[in-house]
């Protein structure tokens, strides 16, 4: 999962450093669902204040801020590139080319505009570069352990031997207990990513 994520990223960045007409069809509905999730976003945060007249007035706890950013990153992560593994084998498809999607998206939006400061400010601004890059990288690596637990999940009831055990219900039931031990490993690497996001210098 590591490396569809690493080629899907630079593919994107690439494609997108070169304005690829399949870089700019692709760029359109991610902008869009992007767009419509900041939306979301900003609703949820909202919600926090009693009433319009007073928001642009009231400061929202920045604790709130990162634990509405933790929970829609790890909401979002786990329908799309975990829960799909309940389906044998296709659902492992489905993860990949999920995570394909993301990394590409991650290239395009994430490693251009970056590639573009390291060019234009380093020197002047290094240690934001540098704090976009580690934020960037822990997200990705936390998308990395989820997608693995999704296609392991899948693959468990198709291949049960894997776990040892002749039944598909044992191993889809102990696929689930290894994607929860991962997903210790997400938490952390996501709520990391939401306290740097909301409370880091850069």
């Amino acid at each position: 999962m590591a490396a569809v994520y690493i080629v899907s990223c630079l593919a994107g960045w690439y494609l997108g450093s070169v304005q690829s007409v399949l870089a700019l069809e692709i760029r359109l509905p991610i902008e869009q669902a992007n767009t419509a999730m900041q939306g979301f976003f900003n609703s949820i945060l909202h919600s926090f204040v009693p009433t319009p007249s007073i928001r642009e007035f009231v400061v929202v706890p920045i604790t709130y801020i990162i634990l509405i950013i933790f929970s829609l990153a790890l909401i979002q992560t786990f329908s799309a590139t975990t829960l799909p593994g309940v389906i044998p084998l296709v659902g492992a498809g489905i993860i990949v080319v999920v995570s394909w999607i993301e990394g590409f998206a991650v290239g395009q939006f994430t490693l251009g505009p970056l590639a573009q400061e390291l060019s234009y400010y380093v020197g002047l601004d290094y240690a934001a570069f540098m704090g976009n890059i580690v934020i960037a990288a822990i997200g990705l690596v936390g998308n990395v352990f989820a997608a693995a637990a999704g296609v392991n999940i899948s693959l468990s009831s198709a291949h049960p031997r894997r776990y040892s055990t002749q039944r598909r219900l044992t191993a889809f039931s102990m696929a689930w207990k290894d994607a929860a031990r991962v997903y210790v490993i997400v938490v952390v690497l996501y709520a990391l990513c939401a306290v740097l996001e909301v409370t880091a210098p850069f």
